[in-house]
């Protein structure tokens, strides 16, 4: 069975050298091969100006709408009145951080702090 090519990432030390050399104007070139470091990839990082590389996947911060502090307060919700149903804490969600959850979310985060409401 063909096995998948691993992704292969270079220090930011060397990728630093081999920018520092084109800086410089010293055969960057030869600096990324004696790294170990590919030709595309040098050009990559010599073309960018920067040895660093981007963040990659994760969450979005303006993504995230149910934050610790919604989290706590649906907990409290509960232990305040357990017979709450979802829409309700969907509502008093809205009134106190005006942020609309939806009701799958609420018993998604309700589901990982290990309790179940009814629709």
């Amino acid at each position: 069975m063909p096995t998948t090519p691993t992704k292969t990432t270079y220090g930011l030390a060397a990728r630093q050298r081999v920018l520092d050399a084109f800086r410089e104007g010293w055969d960057w070139k030869l600096v990324a091969e004696h790294n170990g470091i590919s030709a595309s990839t040098a050009r990559r990082i010599v073309a960018a100006g920067t040895p660093g590389t981007k963040p990659r996947g994760g969450l979005r911060p303006s993504r995230v709408k149910c934050t610790p502090e919604i989290e706590a307060a649906l907990q409290e919700y509960l232990e305040d009145n357990c017979l709450y149903i979802l829409e309700q804490m969907k509502d008093m969600v809205w009134m106190d951080f005006q942020v609309d959850l939806s009701t799958t979310t609420i018993s998604n985060r309700l589901l990982k702090l290990m309790y179940t409401v009814k629709q």
